[in-house]
């Protein structure tokens, strides 16, 4: 599967797994809050994980 091959190749190196921080917001856009007078709620912090290829293996990709 999909997640087992991944899996592999982090474990072999080929990937590198890096967590980033990212905000998540189910608000409107600033100026369409401004029109219609709603306020936004404060964003969510998530950690998220980002595979990154190696540049000495990126070939295999």
């Amino acid at each position: 599967s999909c997640r087992k091959l991944l899996e592999s190749l982090v474990l072999d190196n080929h990937l590198i797994v890096r967590s980033m921080h990212q905000t998540t917001s189910d608000s409107l856009p600033s100026i369409l809050e401004a029109a219609f007078g709603t306020k936004s709620k404060e964003p969510e912090s998530v950690y998220r994980r980002h595979l990154f290829a190696n540049p000495t293996s990126a070939y295999l990709l």
